[in-house]
């Protein structure tokens, strides 16, 4: 074979060669023309090789490739053998095609210069890197997630498991391990039924038994679980079916939450009302409950037996049917202010119609409520009948005992232990012309005339019963009193001390005029005593016996000159 026909083969060798590979290639001489394509660039560029062939590469690349026209300029006047760039193609039938576009500058024999123009498409790299990116960003989320997963598993209080279908713990969290309170390296393999007595070991068996063959899972079920301590804690689990991606069943995962604190207070809680229920069932007050409309609820078997009701006569009518007619819009006007002014608990009086008789009751109602809104009434009510009875009467005497005290003639007046008055009649005024608010409060001794306060203090600390003192008046000097006092005890312990006061001063001036006179007689009869021994009379002197007579009754009498009056008998 002659050199030349060994070339031609050669050639049409590379022809052949590049027509097979997908990447755009074209050859240019050194007129920069096009003289060879393959088939990767007709499909890349759209356009056939019998009329790209001869194109001028620039003309060519300033429709389909702009960006390279620079480049390509760059390594023909430069000493560069290659350059390569990133850009894209705008063929003529489809949108823009992103390439990697290698420029490579062979020299031929004779100094001629070609150029070989390979493209590659890279819209499959881009779209593999983008897959990438995603896979990539997909894997970094699913780390993060498991990665959140795990601190969330590991902090959270509440404990979680992973068990074999055997039972046998192939994961548990920090909170179950403190839980069951054995170490880590022991609790891994362990088996449930080494920290559960038989009891709850076949209840945890037939819900774990269940979750497996129904692949539902079992929500808030309770038992018993016995720590490394012995202590025993009640367990709230939840409980589902771990499977393979076959679907296979492997084991179980769960949470459990100790409940011991929360049953014990539930257990509390319902002593509590087991004790409350009997309270109100076996108290002897009235205990309702009422809605916020006044509904009553209910009542307990006192409030029963004291309306003489039955259930059906009370529970859903309103409270305020059972109050007495004549008093129940009085008693309406009460309760509807305590609703309005949302005051907690009050306190009423009020008759309630029993039979063919009136009872009176009172009640302490407390309102329920919740975020400001009035949602249940509790009331509490007692029969006070005797009471208010008692009351009426003790009212009725007081009332007896004021007015006999106003009424009186004496002054009634009541004095603490420490001697001040709490307590004047009004006709104070008319014997001292002091007003019962001027003398309520002060201490005795301020209305005792000043000579005779030394002798009050001795009758208050001797405590004597009955006695005499004078008494100031408002306008000046004094009035007697005749007093008497007792000491009493009130309700709450306390003593008073009740004086009745009687105006004496006109007798005490009877008594003083009485003394006055006797004393007179008195000395007329110690004058006639001291002139029977006088000789003048015995002689028959008259004026000496008058003289004598004269002298001894002045200074008897204590007068300056006296009379003497002969009287004849029968006249």
């Amino acid at each position: 074979m002659s050199k030349q026909a060994s070339l031609n083969s050669r050639s049409s060798f590379f022809e052949k060669v590049c027509h097979l590979i997908s990447d755009l290639i074209i050859i240019v001489n050194s007129e920069k023309e096009i003289i060879f394509c393959n088939h990767a660039a007709e499909h890349m560029i759209g356009i056939k090789a019998n009329r790209l062939i001869g194109e001028n590469i620039f003309s060519f690349f300033s429709h389909t490739l702009p960006s390279a026209i620079d480049a390509l300029n760059e390594l023909v006047s430069s000493k560069q053998h290659s350059m390569t760039i990133e850009t894209i193609i705008k063929p003529n039938t489809v949108s823009s095609i992103p390439i990697k576009l290698s420029m490579h500058k062979i020299h031929q024999r004779k100094h001629e210069e070609y150029f070989a123009i390979i493209a590659h498409d890279t819209t499959r790299s881009k779209i593999l890197n983008e897959e990438k990116k995603e896979r990539m960003l997909a894997v970094s989320a699913l780390i993060e997630s498991e990665e959140r997963y795990r601190q969330i598993i590991h902090t959270i209080e509440d404990g979680y498991f992973e068990v074999d279908l055997k039972g046998n713990l192939t994961f548990f969290n920090d909170s179950l391990q403190r839980i069951i309170g054995y170490p880590k390296e022991r609790m891994r393999g362990m088996n449930y039924r080494e920290f559960i007595d038989d009891e709850n070991a076949q209840k945890v068996f037939s819900t774990f038994n269940r979750v497996y063959k129904t692949g539902i899972s079992e929500k808030a079920f309770d038992w018993e679980l016995i720590s490394a301590d012995g202590s025993r804690h009640i367990i709230e689990t939840s409980v589902s079916l771990m499977r393979q991606h076959d679907g296979k069943p492997i084991g179980f995962r769960g949470i459990v939450r100790d409940i011991t604190q929360r049953k014990e207070v539930e257990r509390k809680l319902r002593q509590s009302e087991e004790r409350l229920r009997k309270f109100v069932n076996t108290a002897a007050d009235i205990i309702w409950f009422a809605n916020a409309n006044g509904r009553i609820t209910f009542i307990n078997p006192a409030g029963l037996q004291t309306l003489q009701l039955k259930p059906s006569e009370i529970i859903g009518k309103h409270c305020f049917e059972f109050i007495h007619p004549n008093y129940r819009k009085k008693a309406a006007f009460f309760y509807l202010r305590q609703f309005a002014k949302r005051d907690p608990i009050s306190y009423y009086e009020f008759p309630v119609s029993v039979g063919n008789e009136t009872k009176w009751f009172g009640q302490t109602l407390q309102l329920i409520i919740d975020n400001e809104k009035v949602v249940e009434f509790i009331g509490i009510a007692r029969d006070i009948t005797k009471k208010k009875a008692f009351e009426e009467h003790l009212k009725q005497s007081e009332e007896r005992y004021r007015s006999l005290a106003e009424f009186s003639s004496d002054i009634i007046s009541e004095i603490d232990i420490n001697g001040h008055y709490t307590y004047v009649s009004s006709n104070v005024y008319e014997i001292l012309g002091f007003t019962p608010n001027e003398v309520i409060g002060k201490r005795f001794t301020e209305f005792v005339y000043s000579k005779d306060i030394p002798e009050a203090e001795r009758i208050w600390n001797t405590k004597i019963p009955e006695f005499a003192l004078r008494f100031i008046h408002k306008s000046g000097g004094f009035r007697w009193l005749d007093c008497a006092s007792r000491i009493f005890k009130l309700s709450d312990g306390t003593e008073r001390i009740v004086t009745i006061s009687r105006d004496i001063t006109e007798r005490k001036k009877e008594e003083e005029r009485i003394r006055e006179s006797e004393m007179r007689l008195r000395l007329q009869q110690m004058a006639l005593a001291e002139l029977a021994k006088h000789e003048s009379l015995h002689h028959g002197d008259v004026k000496a016996a008058f003289k004598t007579i004269n002298i001894v009754a002045c200074h008897i009498l204590n007068a300056d000159a006296c009379g003497i009056w002969l009287l004849q008998k029968g006249t």
